[in-house]
């Protein structure tokens, strides 16, 4: 953001700098300086952050945890669903502060690199999920709709002129988002059956007659 204005800052303030600055009004010296310090600087917040949204998933980061020990168990879906709110709610609270102060690709790259963390974890329990019943289908995904509901951060104006909100392809900065969707899908096939009264289930990823 501060190398983003440098180059017409300085102009504003002239008179006030010290003199020895005052011949480099439009700072455009020493953009590459805050840009090296930007990114010795928000390296480290952004792994701060990251483990704020890894000890917010809690269970769904964990080796042992299952879904399939889940889905039947009220109390546990309503926990997991909760961890997911969390993590998400952190995302969503950075998305708006960022799209506030920051540059639209540098707030795309920023969300991307924070969804991430989030979007893994969730593909890889869904995926680890052998067999699913179609009621269980649904149940996963409304567990984590706050997640999908992650993608509307990625709207931003392409021109500054105009108020027309875009929204960007997330894959584009999120590289583990397009594996995520590729297991809604096949969690929404599952759920688009007839319910079932039975406890047959289908294994998930299997064509579907």
């Amino acid at each position: 953001f501060i190398s983003h204005h440098l180059a017409t800052l300085g102009l504003r303030y002239r008179d006030k700098w010290p003199p020895a600055l005052q011949a480099s009004a439009t700072l455009v010296d020493v953009v590459a300086s805050y840009r090296a310090l930007a990114k010795t600087s928000i390296g480290p917040v952004l792994a701060r952050t990251k483990d704020r949204i890894r000890h917010a998933l809690g269970s769904w980061t964990r080796a042992d945890w299952m879904l399939a020990d889940v889905v039947d168990d009220q109390a546990l879906l309503d926990a997991a669903e909760n961890s997911l709110a969390l993590a998400a709610g952190i995302v969503t609270h950075i998305a708006a502060v960022a799209a506030a102060h920051l540059p639209d690709s540098m707030h795309l790259r920023v969300l991307g690199l924070l969804v991430g963390p989030i979007a893994e974890p969730v593909t890889r329990r869904i995926s680890q999920a052998a067999s699913v019943s179609d009621s269980a289908a649904r149940a996963l995904l409304r567990l984590v709709s706050a997640v999908l509901a992650l993608a509307d951060c990625f709207r931003h104006s392409p021109d500054s002129a105009q108020s027309v909100e875009v929204k960007a392809p997330v894959s584009k900065y999120c590289p583990e988002w397009d594996a995520l969707l590729a297991q809604i899908d096949r969690l929404k096939k599952l759920s688009a059956q007839i319910p079932t009264t039975t406890t047959t289930t289908t294994t998930l990823g299997q064509q579907q007659p």
